[in-house]
């Protein structure tokens, strides 16, 4: 279930940074287990007269009801929210998936929230990364490049700052190796989009 993030208004922008920056997951498809929560849990111990604090987690529903994950909206270029029920699994779709069927199938923009009046909640899930062999050559010859990047140049100026063109990552025959590789080097290399340097 996708919730519009501008139904919060300007205070929810300001409620939030980023677990995770916006990005595509170049394989197939990503699989995550719904979102789990964690909050320390403090006991205070008798050993000094400090009364030192020992943290251990303790489980804690989702604080705002959702699992933290948006999405930028293809068509619409609006920031969503997804909702998920406890125990579902969220699929997104990878570039990889987007090249090898033509768009039929499309990947997701997305990034990961983080309340910043929470500081010590921990978010948890598990993810499968399925991807094409590392040996698949990928022919985009008539892949729709212009389309893919025109929904690129569409997202929003401080996110699309961040994101590489996929033109730019992908070459006909390439294979799924060397497309990995180009697309982490290009975000998070000494020089990408995504450097902490």
């Amino acid at each position: 279930k996708m919730q519009k993030n501008n139904d919060y208004g300007r205070s929810f922008e300001e409620c939030f940074d980023l677990w995770q920056k916006w990005h595509y997951d170049y394989g197939t498809f990503t699989v995550l287990t719904n979102p789990m929560f964690i909050r320390p849990k403090c006991d205070q111990t008798e050993d000094t007269e400090d009364s030192c604090v020992k943290f251990c987690g303790s489980e804690s529903p989702s604080p705002s009801g959702h699992t933290y994950l948006q999405i930028l909206h293809p068509n619409k270029n609006s920031i969503c929210i997804i909702k998920a029920p406890p125990e579902s699994f969220i699929l997104q779709v990878g570039e990889s998936a987007d090249i090898l069927s033509k768009r039929n199938l499309q990947s997701t923009l997305h990034s990961v929230l983080r309340p910043i009046n929470l500081k010590d909640l921990s978010r948890e899930t598990f993810v499968v990364f399925l991807h094409p062999a590392w040996s698949r050559v990928f022919d985009i010859s008539d892949y729709p490049m212009e389309q893919y990047e025109k929904n690129s140049r569409t997202a929003r100026d401080g996110i699309r700052k961040i994101i590489p063109p996929l033109s730019s990552r992908l070459k006909s025959g390439m294979t799924f190796a060397e497309f990995s590789r180009e697309t982490t080097r290009q975000y998070y290399g000494g020089n990408g989009l995504q450097s902490n340097r």
